[in-house]
């Protein structure tokens, strides 16, 4: 980072709304907190949970304006955006990069068929909840919104994407669509293959931990009502929320685990090497 000692914020993207903190390094204070609810889209077949991806954005700008008007706060300052979200959903973009269609979540369960279905072709269970299956899914049913379809991203990536203007994924978040493979940590190609034959080509790039694959672009700073001062300013790679919430509850090293109960259950611990459960 640029300035180590300036300001950070960190947006989560969730299931139920998006929260936002804004933290300053040289006091390591939580500075300003934000956050705003919202709902599943009404109205669904049995089964679908589906919400707009412009619901994000706009409730990302209602929060970043929460944290960067709070009292006392330098928006000259800010030094780094970081963007955690709800994992497994899929968001299906046409070459402008705009969304084709609401985004079907995690807790969607319309894909079900076609979860076992892969389950059969990739011989491991593929959870109903993760991405690959709702791949298959529109592919069938939505054959020419897939036709279209030149980007899929999970729910953070998008939001990296409106910020910066690049789109990218990462290990953690890649970890939960069914294409991944946590030994070498890259995109398995059979596995893209065995969802939609074209579906690899449509993946953004993953991005190393640690690295800064983005900047704030104008329309991102338009978007958290910052002005041209704050474009440039750093976007780390970001998480999924299960691995955002593992690393500030202190699941860093060996030996220590975190139970975390909200809109799902998820036990999380640290190990030096990928350890995959066989019946997964």
């Amino acid at each position: 980072m640029e300035n180590p000692d300036g300001l950070f914020a960190g947006f989560d993207v969730g299931t139920q709304g998006l929260k936002g903190l804004l933290i300053d390094a040289r006091s390591r204070r939580v500075v300003a907190r934000g956050q705003v609810g919202y709902g599943l889209l009404p109205g669904l077949a049995p089964g679908a949970a589906e919400q707009h991806p412009d619901t994000w954005i706009q409730a990302l700008g209602e929060v970043a304006r929460q944290l960067f008007g709070a009292p006392g706060v330098e928006t000259a300052r800010l030094s780094g955006i970081g963007i955690s979200g709800q994992q497994h959903g899929l968001v299906v973009l046409d070459g402008e990069d705009r969304p084709l269609r609401a985004a079907k979540l995690w807790c969607d369960t319309q894909t079900a068929a076609e979860a076992r279905e892969l389950s059969v072709r990739l011989g491991r269970p593929v959870p109903t909840g993760f991405t690959a299956p709702k791949v298959l899914w529109l592919a069938r049913h939505e054959p020419e919104t897939w036709r279209r379809t030149r980007r899929v991203l999970l729910p953070h990536d998008y939001v990296n994407l409106v910020l910066s203007g690049s789109a990218w994924c990462e290990a953690g978040d890649a970890s939960g669509t069914g294409w991944f493979d946590p030994r070498t940590r890259a995109v398995d190609a059979d596995s893209c293959a065995a969802v939609a034959p074209d579906l690899l080509q449509r993946l953004p790039p993953l991005a190393e931990a640690g690295s800064l694959p983005g900047r704030l672009s104008e329309r991102g700073a338009w978007v958290l009502g910052l002005d041209s001062r704050q474009v440039g300013v750093p976007l780390s790679t970001g998480a999924g929320d299960n691995m955002a919430s593992a690393i500030g509850a202190g699941a860093t090293r060996e030996g220590v685990a975190v139970l975390s109960l909200g809109t799902s259950a998820t036990i999380f611990a640290h190990s030096s090497r990928a350890v995959v459960d066989p019946g997964v």
